[in-house]
């Protein structure tokens, strides 16, 4: 139901804008019958009449397209908003619906949500892959089993306890800039540790899968159990 939902609301904005398009392209048409007809009536001096008249027909067809551009931006400016704002839905369905409008629109990794206030979302399962979350402040938003695969994080307002309830932080900038660590021993994490060859009872084995040095695995596995 979800899948069909965004399928029919991206649908619609882009019938919206073909809409526009149709219209304009009906415009130019009439016009254009209209100066033939014109053309068709005036006998004496017919090149020095379409002299005068080319920039004017020049000048509306310039008018008409910038017009449509300017309608177009707008429209996009207005559905970015109402999605941000449903991206910080405490309702759970509205603000996954948003998110993955989002993502089929190319937003969520543009910096469109960066140093953004998404405080109390309820993200609990929401794709976040690849989200640009720089500076947001995520002050009890709910992340329970929300994928932060390749996400960043850095400078965002979020709690170690936050993330601890998250499916997976493989690949992601953590608030202080640096990359993710393993600390938490996610259980997607540690699935998918498993899954492609690596040991998690291996330090060196898992400090490899996190794509980080041993020493910086080492360190979050020991700063965790403190």
């Amino acid at each position: 139901m979800k899948d069909r939902g965004l399928r029919t609301r991206v649908t619609r904005m882009f019938q919206r804008r073909a809409g526009n398009e149709l219209t304009y392209l009906v415009m130019g048409v009439a016009l254009g019958i209209i100066i033939s007809r014109i053309g068709d009536l005036i006998s004496d001096q017919p090149r020095s009449f379409f002299e005068s008249l080319v920039p004017e027909f020049i000048g509306i067809v310039f008018t008409v397209f910038v017009i449509n551009r300017l309608d177009a931006v707008r429209e996009d400016r207005l559905i970015l908003e109402k999605l941000l704002r449903e991206m910080h839905s405490r309702y759970n369905p509205v603000s996954l619906q948003a998110i993955e409008e989002l993502r089929v629109m190319g937003y969520l990794d543009s910096g469109v949500l960066r140093d953004r206030d998404f405080r109390g979302s309820s993200w609990q399962e929401a794709n976040l892959y690849r989200a640009d979350l720089r500076g947001a402040d995520l002050k009890h938003a709910d992340l329970e089993n929300a994928d932060l695969y390749e996400a960043n994080l850095e400078g965002s307002t979020v709690t170690p306890d936050q993330l601890r309830l998250c499916k997976t932080l493989r690949r992601c900038i953590m608030p202080d800039g640096s990359r993710y660590d393993g600390r938490y021993n996610l259980h997607w994490d540690l699935y998918l540790m498993r899954r492609d060859g690596f040991n998690p009872d291996d330090p060196a084995s898992a400090a490899s899968f996190y794509e980080v040095p041993l020493e910086t695995y080492q360190a979050g596995q020991l700063a965790e159990k403190r």
